[in-house]
C-alpha cells in the first residue's frame, strides 16, 4: 500500500512550498507559548493536590536513599514521578537547595513549584503530539486547532500544571494511538512496534493503559473485517473467524512489546508481593500446611516491581472507594458517573461539536476518522462499567488528546472552519473564567465552580489544592482571622504559613484527632473544605450541617468554605 502524501505538503515543487513555513512554524510555536503563559499562574496559585505530597516525599527519598518501595506497596507505577521530578531534583542540588530534598514535607511550599514546572516537559510533548498527529492527518489549520484546544483547555490545563500520573498517561496514549493509526493506514509492522512501546510507556505511567491491548485488538478487528469484506451485505462467519484470530494476535504481540517496554522502563527491578517473610498467618488460616507454605514461597519471590504495583491496585479496585455524585456517597460507584462527570467539566461547546464531528468532516482515507471515536467510546463504557473508584473526571483524561486530534479536521475545511474558531473561543472562555483554578473549573450546565460542589467532589473540585487561596482570603478579610480550619488533604496548613487553629482529614478513617463536633471549636468561624462538607471523606454527617447552609466567604477557587459558629450567630 503507497503512503498517502502529507496533508499541507505541496504537490509542485519545493521551493513553491516555502512560503509556507512561516505559516507550519507559527501554528507548532503559539500554542506553546500560549501553554507556557498560562501553566505559571496554574503551577503557583495553588497549594500541594492530596497525591502531590506523596509524589514528592518518596521522589526526594528515592534520590537521596535509592528506596522506592513505598509506591509499589501504594499500587503505583515507579517511573512516572521519577520522569517527572528529575529535572527538578538535579537543578535543587546543583543550585544550593539540596534541604528541599532533605526535608520535603516542610519545604513543599518552596519546592513544589519547582517540580511542576519540571513535570511539565511531558505536558508540553503531549502538545507536540497532538500537533503532529494533527498535521500528518489533516493538515497545517488543523495543527493549529489542535494546539489551541490542548494549550487552551481547563481540564488539561488543571491536571498539566501537577505532579501526577494523568499527564504522562494521556501523552503516551496519544503517542500510541498515532501509531496504531498509521500502522492501519500503512501496513507497517514498525508502527505496530512503536504503539507497542508507547503503550508500555503508558503502562509505565498509570496502570489504566492495562486496556489498550484489548482495545486496540478490537480496532484491528473492526479493520480486518471491514477489509475481507469484498461486497455490502452480511458478514461471513469466516471472515469474523479470520479478523478475530489476526485480532487475538495483533493483542499477544502488543502484549508483549508492552511487558519489554515497561521492564526496560524499570530497570528490571523486583519486589516481592508480600511484606511478610517466614511466617502468613493469613495463609495458614485457611490453607493445609504444606499447601500454606508454597503459598507463602510465591509470596515472597520477587517479581517484577510494576507487576506487584499492578496486583495491589487491583486489590484496591475490588475493594471499591469513597466516591460523592449528585449528593450521595458510595463505596462501589455508579455506572453513569463518568458520563455525568464529562456532561459538567467539559466545556458544552466542545460536547456539542463532537456530537456532531462524523458528519462534519468524512475523509475516508484517514484511519482516525472510525479509530478515535470507536476507541473513546469503548474506553468510556470499560469506565463506566467496570470502575469502583469513582474519584474524578480525570480517568476520562487519557481521551481528551485524541478527541482534540479528531475534532481538529473540521479546521481544514473552509465551510467548517468558523466550528473550529468557535470551539478554540468557547475553550478559551472557560479557561479564562476559571484560570489560574482550572482543577476547579464546571461548565455553565453545572453553575460554575459555585453549583459544580453538588454534583462532583474529590479531584474535581477540592483535592486540597485550596490552601494558598484561603491565606490570601485571611489576608483580604482580617475579620475572619478568629476561625478554626478543617482542611482535607495530606499536608499540615501550617506548612502554608495559616498560623491558625486546625484540622487536617485525610482519606483514611482516622478521625479521633476532630473535636466531637464542629460547634466544639471556641472560634467565631470554621472554614470546611469543599470535599469534606459535599464529597465522601471525613466523619460521615460530622459537616452535614452546612450543606444548605451559604457560607459567609469562599476562597476564590471555591474549595474552602467558611462559616460562621451556630454558638456565635
Amino acid at each position: 500500500m503507497e503512503e498517502a502524501e502529507q496533508p499541507g505538503a505541496d504537490r509542485t515543487s519545493f521551493a513553491q512550498s516555502r512560503p509556507r513555513l512561516p505559516l507550519i512554524i507559527a501554528a507548532f510555536v503559539l500554542p506553546v507559548l500560549v501553554g507556557t503563559v498560562l501553566s505559571g499562574g496554574t503551577i503557583r496559585e495553588n497549594s500541594a493536590t492530596y497525591d502531590e505530597v506523596a509524589y514528592v516525599r518518596i521522589a526526594c527519598r528515592w534520590w537521596r536513599t535509592g528506596d522506592q518501595t513505598e509506591i509499589t506497596r501504594m499500587g503505583s507505577p515507579v517511573t512516572f514521578w521519577k520522569w517527572q521530578a528529575l529535572p527538578a531534583l538535579v537543578i535543587m542540588d546543583a543550585t544550593g537547595r539540596g534541604r528541599w530534598i532533605d526535608e520535603p514535607r516542610r519545604s513543599l511550599p518552596d519546592s513544589l513549584p519547582w517540580f511542576r514546572a519540571s513535570a511539565a516537559w511531558l505536558w508540553f510533548a503531549g502538545l507536540g503530539i497532538v500537533q503532529l498527529w494533527s498535521y500528518r492527518a489533516y493538515g497545517t489549520s488543523a495543527a493549529f486547532c489542535a494546539g489551541l484546544l490542548y494549550a487552551l483547555g481547563p481540564n488539561l490545563r488543571a491536571h498539566g500544571s501537577l505532579m501526577t500520573m494523568e499527564t504522562p498517561l494521556w501523552t503516551f496514549i496519544a503517542l500510541a494511538t498515532m501509531c496504531l493509526c498509521e500502522s492501519i493506514r500503512t501496513g507497517r509492522i514498525g508502527w505496530r512496534v512503536a504503539s507497542g512501546v508507547a503503550a508500555g510507556a503508558a503502562f509505565s505511567m498509570k496502570f489504566t493503559a492495562v486496556a489498550l491491548p484489548v482495545l486496540f485488538a478490537g480496532i484491528v478487528a473492526v479493520h480486518e473485517i471491514y477489509e475481507r469484506s469484498e461486497t455490502p451485505g452480511p458478514i461471513r462467519s469466516k471472515t469474523i473467524t479470520h479478523a478475530s484470530i489476526n485480532a487475538f494476535r495483533f493483542g499477544c504481540g502488543f502484549a508483549l512489546v508492552m511487558i519489554l517496554t515497561n521492564l526496560v522502563l524499570t530497570g528490571f527491578a523486583t519486589i516481592a508481593p508480600s511484606e511478610r517473610t517466614g511466617h502468613h498467618p493469613w495463609l495458614e488460616s485457611r490453607f493445609h500446611p504444606a499447601i500454606a507454605g508454597n503459598l507463602a514461597s510465591v509470596l515472597e519471590t520477587p517479581l517484577p516491581v510494576d507487576w506487584v504495583g499492578f496486583a495491589t491496585q487491583m486489590r484496591h479496585q475490588r475493594s471499591g472507594g469513597p466516591s460523592y455524585l449528585l449528593g450521595e456517597t458510595s463505596n462501589q460507584g455508579w455506572p453513569w458517573y463518568y458520563l455525568v462527570a464529562m456532561l459538567v467539566k467539559c466545556p458544552p461547546v466542545i460536547l456539542g461539536i463532537m456530537a456532531i464531528r462524523p458528519w462534519l468532516a468524512r475523509l475516508q482515507d484517514r484511519p482516525e476518522e472510525w479509530v478515535v471515536p470507536l476507541l473513546c467510546l469503548a474506553f468510556i463504557a470499560a469506565a463506566c462499567l467496570s470502575s469502583k473508584r469513582n474519584y474524578g473526571y480525570r480517568y476520562l483524561l487519557p481521551l481528551a488528546p485524541i478527541a482534540i486530534v479528531w475534532l481538529s479536521a473540521i479546521a481544514e475545511q473552509p465551510r467548517r472552519r468558523f466550528l473550529a474558531i468557535f470551539a478554540v473561543a468557547a475553550t478559551a472562555w472557560a479557561t479564562a473564567s476559571s484560570h489560574p483554578y482550572e482543577l476547579t473549573y464546571f461548565n455553565v450546565l453545572a453553575g460554575g465552580n459555585t453549583g459544580g460542589h453538588r454534583i462532583l467532589a474529590d479531584s474535581n473540585l477540592d483535592w486540597g489544592q485550596g490552601l494558598i487561596g484561603f491565606r490570601k482570603l485571611l489576608a483580604e478579610r482580617p475579620e475572619l482571622n478568629d476561625i478554626t480550619l478543617f482542611a482535607f488533604g495530606d499536608i499540615e496548613p501550617a506548612t502554608y504559613g495559616l498560623e491558625v487553629e486546625s484540622y487536617g482529614v485525610d482519606a483514611s478513617d482516622n478521625d479521633e484527632h476532630l473535636p466531637m463536633t464542629v460547634q466544639d471549636c471556641r472560634t467565631k468561624y470554621v472554614a470546611i473544605s469543599s470535599s469534606l462538607i459535599f464529597g465522601p471523606w471525613g466523619p460521615k454527617g460530622y459537616f452535614r450541617q452546612f450543606e444548605n447552609e451559604p457560607p459567609v466567604a469562599t476562597t476564590s477557587d471555591g474549595t474552602i468554605r467558611v462559616y460562621r459558629r451556630l454558638a456565635e450567630r
